[in-house]
């Protein structure tokens, strides 16, 4: 089995939209970084990636493009690309 461990920060930049504090919110600081996360998969006969987003949600057009484009990337099937949105305060 091999596995492989990525991270990134993904705050984007103080004025650009956020989700969490009302429609229409914009970014005035940054309080703690936002990260993604990536634990990748290999046993010789499958791949898989389980990707964790240090956000409140994603939708599902972003959702299916991310799996569709890992699953591309890696050579496996989209059903082996997990997603989840772990924020919290």
């Amino acid at each position: 089995m091999k596995i492989a461990h990525y991270a990134q920060i993904i705050t984007p930049d103080v004025g650009e939209p956020a989700a969490g504090y009302g429609v229409n919110d914009i970014t005035v600081r940054i309080h703690d970084d936002l990260k993604l996360s990536i634990l990748l998969l290999d046993d010789g006969e499958n791949k898989g990636a389980v990707l964790g987003y240090d956000l409140l949600g994603l939708d599902k057009p972003f959702v299916q493009k991310i799996r569709k484009d890992t699953a591309v990337l890696l050579g496996c099937p989209e059903a082996n690309v997990i997603l989840t949105c772990t924020h919290t305060h």
